[in-house]
């Protein structure tokens, strides 16, 4: 399954935070989704993939995947966030690859951005 991780530790203030994919089909395009509040307490079928994220506001950032199947995107956290707390999933469009919609996704990640 893809995974996603955060490059370190989520630190207020951090301006190299990033987020790695991995164990991505190789080449595949997609992002990573945030919202804002908690993951849900149970994933939401829909079609062939496991949603974790709550309705309300979101926001996408692409990634591309390398033949590795691994990705990072940029993700630099301005001061005054700390104990701000966000769910993250990504989305990959993988031609070729199992389930009708030809995209994957990680699990949830929840993001708890730390004081430094």
């Amino acid at each position: 399954p893809v995974r996603l991780n955060g490059s370190t530790w989520a630190l207020d203030g951090q301006p190299d935070f990033g987020l790695r994919i991995a164990s991505a089909p190789p080449l595949a395009i997609g992002g990573v989704q945030m919202a804002f509040g908690p993951p849900l307490p149970a994933a939401l079928p829909f079609f062939d993939l496991l949603v974790y994220l709550p309705p309300g506001p979101q926001t996408f950032g692409s990634v591309g995947i390398d033949p590795f199947g691994e990705g990072l995107m940029g993700l630099p956290l301005p001061p005054g966030l700390t104990g701000v707390t966000c769910p993250l999933q990504s989305f990959l469009l993988a031609l070729g690859s199992c389930g009708s919609s030809n995209i994957v996704a990680s699990r949830a990640l929840e993001l708890v951005i730390q004081a430094p």
